[in-house]
């Protein structure tokens, strides 16, 4: 009896899996025969699915949740970006021809994937080809997210990082609409880690716009209700003059 209601539970969860799936990727017809002959798995809340230096020898496909690329120098992370589902990574070692991975991955939500071994992937794209432009479509929106991070470390202070960075995370996938704005999820170690600053000066910036009525912060929990443009306004430019001295690194 036990038996048999543990296959239960494992047919419903499975079917459940099945149908989040079909509804997700209905528009992919691509990635949905990825799906299809992949290895599907999940993952849970902060599980590492694999770590810089390791074998690069498949390709992955995040079909729900959220994961973060990062990696790690000295006991000190440094986030590279965060990927929502639908999207490819792991795929460095296919196009560039590495043999481990230059970067780290971790789950920062329960996630389902898909995995594919690059020698099977070769195969699947012959009979599939224009998955490859949906390859490409995502490493070229990766690569402007990159772009925009050098332009940014290079040319703007820290408290226009925050304010740009809390904006972009406000306008992802996963964040939440708020009757004040968009709800998102981070902690401020998270932030600073994505930016490569401190923990307390993210939290000063917060504060400053918490004092605004731009931003409310419980927790994790953040709504953000300010335009892209304010990080150019004048009242944000004297704001920022005026408090030079907070926001040094």
């Amino acid at each position: 009896m036990a038996e048999h209601k543990t296959k239960s539970t494992f047919d419903s969860k499975a079917e459940e899996r099945r149908l989040i799936v079909a509804n997700i990727l209905k528009d992919y017809p691509d990635l949905q025969r990825f799906y299809e002959q992949g290895r599907v798995l999940t993952g849970i809340n902060r599980q590492v699915l694999f770590e810089a230096g390791d074998l690069a020898d498949r390709i992955y496909l995040l079909v729900e949740g959220n994961i973060q690329v990062y990696t790690n120098n000295d006991d000190h992370e440094l986030v590279l970006n965060y990927l929502n589902g639908v999207n490819f990574f792991g795929e460095m070692g296919f196009v560039g021809q590495e043999s481990r991975r230059s970067a780290s991955i971790r789950c920062r939500t329960d996630c389902i994937y898909v995995e594919m071994e690059y020698v099977q992937f070769k195969e699947f794209i012959k009979k599939h080809p224009t998955v490859l432009k949906t390859l490409c479509e995502h490493m070229a929106k990766r690569l402007r997210h990159t772009t925009q991070q050098i332009s940014s470390m290079a040319f703007d202070d820290v408290h226009d990082r925050v304010i740009e960075t809390l904006f972009h995370l406000s306008r992802s996938p996963d964040a939440i609409s708020h009757p004040r704005g968009r709800q998102i999820r981070a902690t401020r170690q998270e932030i600073a880690n994505m930016l490569g600053c401190s923990r307390e000066t993210v939290g000063r910036v917060i504060k400053a716009l918490e004092d605004k009525g731009l931003l409310n912060s419980r927790g994790k929990t953040m709504v953000i209700n300010y335009p892209r443009s304010y990080r150019d306004e004048p009242s944000n430019s004297v704001y920022r003059a005026e408090n030079a001295g907070k926001f040094k690194e």
